[in-house]
């Protein structure tokens, strides 16, 4: 299943894309058009497995709304999340947006061409153990998400990982390296984020949000679906959109980023909701911290 303009379903230009870009409001669903996933050689078109997830995932099937269907636990229509229309979205349909160049940035992945690179459904929802049923519904772990534990020791540090500590298992870190989210790693020109994200006394482990994942406290965990994609706009506090860099988190209400100073600055919520279940310290006070490297 496809969007119905026609054409190849991920270009950009065949998704609706009325909403600009950091609106507030998601690009409308896609009117979709059936096609027979068939891998045949008479099969002109390319088939994708996010085709056949939308066919249930989205409103061309059918998702409930009310109780309970609501806040963290709703279900939402992933076609409008994943529109590489909307100012960030992870790489699902299309390549993801705001990207750099710089040799840094690129090895904060770990795999090779991130700028060009996208992902499956089933990358991030298949089963958590061996146990489990085969493919994207058979885990024990909420969401439909996998447990993931890289074994390769460049991308920890010096020692291999035992996958004993709970936050080597995280999703997160299946495609943004460990040793660079978690550790807080910076290496010019080698890997590294653009600002270091150590588990300090500053950046607490948020075990107790709903969502039980500490990255999502600052990056798409503020909204239901918003990891697959976002048009958050700005918030109460900042200049930027929310969207960028997928800052829409749970504990967010503000983003400035200046470039020409190189630096960024963030503005926590003052108090819990359905989404952050505990007061980051810094509050409404704002937070700044320097890049590592511009774009």
């Amino acid at each position: 299943m496809r969007p119905s303009g026609g054409g190849d379903p991920v270009n950009p230009a065949n998704w609706p894309s009325g909403q600009a870009k950091g609106s507030g409001t998601l690009q409308s669903a896609p009117v979709f058009a059936l096609n027979k996933l068939d891998p045949a050689a008479e099969n002109a078109d390319n088939d994708y497995e996010w085709e056949l997830c939308i066919r249930c995932h989205s409103s061309y099937s059918w998702y409930p709304t009310g109780a309970p269907f609501t806040g963290p636990n709703a279900l939402t229509d992933i076609s409008r999340e994943i529109n590489p229309n909307n100012i960030a979205h992870h790489a699902i349909v299309a390549k993801g947006n705001n990207q750099s160049v710089n040799a840094t940035y690129l090895g904060a992945y770990t795999f090779a061409n991130p700028t060009s690179a996208t992902i499956y459904c089933s990358d991030c929802h298949s089963r958590s153990q061996s146990g489990d049923p085969q493919g994207p519904h058979g885990t024990s772990n909420k969401w439909i998400l996998g447990t993931w534990c890289e074994t390769n020791p460049a991308n920890y540090g010096a020692t291999p990982p035992d996958c004993g500590d709970a936050h080597q298992t995280v999703i997160c870190f299946k495609c943004h390296r460990f040793r660079v989210y978690y550790n807080g790693e910076y290496s010019a020109g080698n890997y590294g984020s653009r600002i270091t994200h150590p588990m300090n006394a500053n950046h607490v482990d948020n075990t107790a949000n709903v969502f039980g994942i500490w990255c999502l406290t600052c990056h798409a965990g503020g909204v239901e679906g918003g990891i697959h994609g976002t048009n958050a706009a700005v918030g109460s506090k900042g200049v930027d959109p929310l969207g960028r860099h997928f800052m829409n988190g749970a504990s967010l209400v503000g983003f400035s980023e200046d470039v020409g100073s190189s630096k960024f600055t963030c503005w926590t919520k003052s108090a819990t909701d359905a989404y952050m279940t505990v007061n980051c310290s810094k509050h409404d006070k704002g937070r700044t911290e320097p890049f590592n490297y511009n774009y």
